[in-house]
């Protein structure tokens, strides 16, 4: 960097702007193409000579409005490096930018696909070397490149790159329409994987055959919302991998809705059988309220339907 060449005047045709360091390349929208139009070029563009090329390093959106405008381009020529140096050069060009995932795993999968994600590269991106957000970053990037876009639109957390990196291809393939079509939470997300990874291991069977087996495809096709699809693929899911669990809360939701019908009061059993508490809960909104529930409270105490609680 200490031998800088001249600046120099180029038109854009000139220039091949299509090298992979640019990972972060964006089209110029209108009011970008105005205010060059307007302001003219502020800072030149950075750029390499290779076998007679002009290779742009930094400067995509000022190229592509420059030549929507029939103008010239500023450029800074500098000496000729490996990829590696292209890609931290763009870093440095394009310092202040927020970083998201999207911009996060188009960075990564560049230096990755050269062999070199160096201690440089992870400071760049603001994550810490031997971090936790570090190996979870290296977890996804053992994944084939099309989920990178779900985890950019928000679909699936990056947290699931630990069990998805130990699925087999065709696995992967079977779980990726549910996170294509489907925005999940990160509890959902783990809970989906997790209790799928764990039922397949259980019957030593192939996670693509228990998805198939319980026809979750299926749920994606029928008309429910994106939420409904959701918890009815959970719900199937759940009681495939927690089937006793599962029948002895259906028995228990069935009584306890049974015993508060018709009453207002809501009776819930929540904590997963770990003690007898339930919660009875409802809703007043004056005092005449308040004492017809009392007394519909006392004659559910009086019914005896709870003696024998907890259940036996």
């Amino acid at each position: 960097m200490n031998n800088l060449s001249q600046i120099m005047l180029l038109a854009p045709e000139r220039i091949n702007f299509s090298n992979p360091c640019l990972f972060w390349a964006k089209k110029p929208d209108e009011e970008y193409i105005q205010n060059i139009k307007n302001f003219g070029q502020a800072e030149p563009v950075l750029l390499m000579t290779d076998s007679g090329e002009k290779i742009l390093v930094a400067g995509y959106k000022r190229v592509l409005a420059l030549q929507a405008l029939g103008r010239e381009v500023l450029a800074l020529e500098i000496p000729t490096a490996d990829s590696h140096v292209k890609g931290l050069l763009y870093f440095f060009s394009n310092q202040g930018q927020a970083l998201d995932q999207k911009k996060i795993i188009l960075a990564l999968r560049y230096f990755a696909s050269i062999n070199n994600i160096s201690e440089e590269v992870w400071r760049q991106l603001g994550i810490k070397n031997g971090s936790r957000l570090q190996v979870l970053w290296q977890s996804w990037l053992t994944l084939p490149q099309p989920w990178d876009q779900l985890l950019a639109k928000g679909n699936i957390c990056l947290e699931c790159s630990e069990i998805l990196e130990k699925l087999a291809l065709k696995d992967q393939e079977a779980l990726y329409p549910f996170f294509a079509e489907l925005s999940w939470s990160k509890n959902n997300s783990l809970n989906l994987l997790t209790w799928l990874a764990e039922k397949a291991r259980m019957e030593q069977a192939k996670l693509v055959g228990i998805i198939q087996d319980l026809k979750l495809e299926k749920i994606l096709r029928i008309d429910l919302s994106p939420n409904d699809k959701i918890k009815s693929i959970l719900r199937v899911v759940y009681q495939a991998r927690y089937p006793v669990l599962s029948r002895m809360k259906n028995s228990l939701n069935y009584r306890l809705r049974a015993i508060s019908k018709g009453t207002g009061w809501r009776i819930e059993h929540k904590d997963e059988f770990e003690s007898g508490e339930i919660i009875i809960s409802t809703r007043i909104k004056s005092k005449q309220d308040l004492d017809n529930a009392l007394n519909r409270l006392e004659q559910i105490s009086n019914s005896g339907a709870l003696d024998d609680w907890p259940v036996k």
